[in-house]
């Protein structure tokens, strides 16, 4: 066999930087409609609504996990403010993870609502893809008050978003915003749920 008749190597798969958002509230309210509670290894899920992605490729990094939630005033309620804030310094001690916090207020029916939370992640989610920092986006959460925001990423940048929402709270506009998405079911999550179950 000549040089020249020498078969060229295969093509290198492609290689995409991930980076993934999470609606930590919105997660939570989910998995506690399934469970009836939020004590979750998030690491394991993640992994897990990654590897149903087929549309990763195989040369795919996870290169950090952004959490987004918020947390009450102290002088509102002490006690929660401390299980809060043991929570969430948990759900930062996961690899990659990386805890934000806004701040829970009371509206005028004495209930508790976010404020700065959509602002955290819309600020990171479009930055980070003007930087260069991801190529592709993977959302968790399921507001409508996103969906500018994705088209943003995808218009301005080219990047692409996909999304993660759950069957009974998704808003319709933003699941046509993404390039793709996927319905998180209760067996998706069972793995994550009792791995933290037995770390107890």
């Amino acid at each position: 066999m000549s040089y020249w008749s020498v078969p060229s190597p295969k093509p290198i798969p492609p290689f995409i930087r991930v980076m993934v958002f999470i609606d930590g509230g919105y997660l939570r309210e989910g998995i506690k409609k399934m469970f009836g509670h939020d004590q979750i290894d998030f690491d394991l899920l993640v992994e897990s609504i990654c590897c149903k992605f087929h549309i990763f490729p195989e040369a795919c990094e996870v290169t950090r996990i952004y959490y987004y939630d918020a947390i009450v005033d102290a002088s509102f309620d002490l006690q929660r403010h401390k299980d809060q804030r043991a929570y969430f310094h948990k759900v930062g001690l996961f690899p990659r993870f990386e805890v934000k916090l806004g701040r829970l207020i009371k509206d005028g029916s004495g209930n508790y609502r976010q404020k700065g939370v959509d602002i955290l992640i819309s600020v990171d989610m479009l930055a980070k893809a003007f930087q260069n920092f991801y190529d592709a986006a993977l959302f968790i959460g399921g507001d409508d008050d996103f969906v500018d925001l994705i088209n943003a990423v995808k218009n301005l940048t080219n990047k692409k978003v996909f999304g993660v929402t759950f069957q009974h709270n998704a808003s319709q506009r933003l699941l046509e915003s993404l390039d793709d998405s996927i319905i998180l079911t209760k067996n998706d999550c069972q793995k994550a749920v009792n791995a933290e179950k037995e770390k107890k």
